[in-house]
Order: structure tokens, then C-alpha cells, then sequence
């Protein structure tokens, strides 16, 4: 069976929210800054982001989390600018 591939909510600081791409608790997203390459991220805790879990772009330096459905590394509810 192949892996799902579903979308979840982008949701930045400011502007308009976006579309992440999601495959269990891995998600991918073009940052806002026009960077060519997607960040890619996982879920982490519950409680939030950790130096871990993190997933900081290269090109702007903004921060995000992927915030997990429920539990601590469950699937992707949504990714959150931080």
C-alpha cells in the first residue's frame, strides 16, 4: 500500500494561511520568503516546539512547527510559524 499523501494548514504570523503537504508526521511547505526548496519537518511533543522539532529556514531564518494531532509525534494536524 503506498503512503497517503493528505494536505494540512499552513499558518503563518501574518498574511493568508497556506497548504502544508502531509505524509503521516512528516510534512513539507515552501516558506513565504521564496526559497525554491520545501523545509520538510515532523511532528514533535504536544507541549510544543523543542531545539529538536524545530525547522528553521536557511534563506530567512523564520522558525515552525509541526504540531502533532492529539498526542506527541502523531500525525500532522497543522504547521504553525512560531
Amino acid at each position: 500500500m503506498s503512503q497517503a499523501q493528505n494536505s494540512a494548514p499552513l499558518v503563518f504570523q501574518q498574511g493568508p494561511a497556506g497548504t502544508a503537504t502531509v505524509t503521516g508526521n512528516n510534512a513539507a511547505w515552501l516558506c513565504p520568503c521564496g526559497r525554491p526548496e520545501p523545509l520538510v519537518g515532523r511532528t514533535g511533543a504536544v507541549a510544543g516546539a523543542t531545539p529538536g522539532t524545530e525547522v528553521v529556514c536557511p534563506a530567512c531564518k523564520r522558525r515552525y512547527f509541526v504540531r502533532p494531532d492529539g498526542y506527541d509525534q502523531a500525525a500532522v494536524l497543522r504547521v504553525e510559524e512560531l
